[in-house]
């Protein structure tokens, strides 16, 4: 019966230190996240899918560009992890015409996602 508790005990330990390594590379990565800004005039017209999927983020975009401005631009599916909902960033990038907007406080990663799938739709 002890080898058996020890057995799981063992398990349960290299599942966890298997979870934090992966969360510290997550935490890394967002860190180093870098958001490639597309200029929507070099775009042609029409209608584009991105997405982006962190671990604990994801993000799936439309975005539909008319005469070198982005006039829709919809989050389709989004997981937001542990932080605050980014969706205040989409209205951001419409108001400004530009993706280098600031990201929403508290939702650094979900804000980087959501660019990442902007970016990730314009360049496909």
């Amino acid at each position: 019966m002890k080898k058996g508790i020890q057995i799981i005990l063992i398990v349960v330990a290299l599942a966890g230190v298997a979870f934090f390594l992966r969360f510290a590379k997550y935490q890394y990565d967002i860190k180093h996240i870098e958001v490639k800004p597309v200029a929507f005039s070099e775009v042609e017209d029409g209608t584009y899918h991105g997405k982006f999927d962190l671990f604990l983020v994801k993000a799936e975009i439309t975005a539909e560009l008319k005469d070198g401005k982005l006039i829709e631009f919809t989050l389709d599916e989004h997981v937001n992890g542990r932080g605050e909902p980014a969706e205040p960033i989409i209205q951001r990038v419409l108001e400004e015409q530009s993706m280098e907007v600031d990201t929403v406080s508290g939702a650094t990663a979900s804000s980087k996602a959501i660019l990442k799938a902007l970016e990730d739709a314009l360049n496909s």
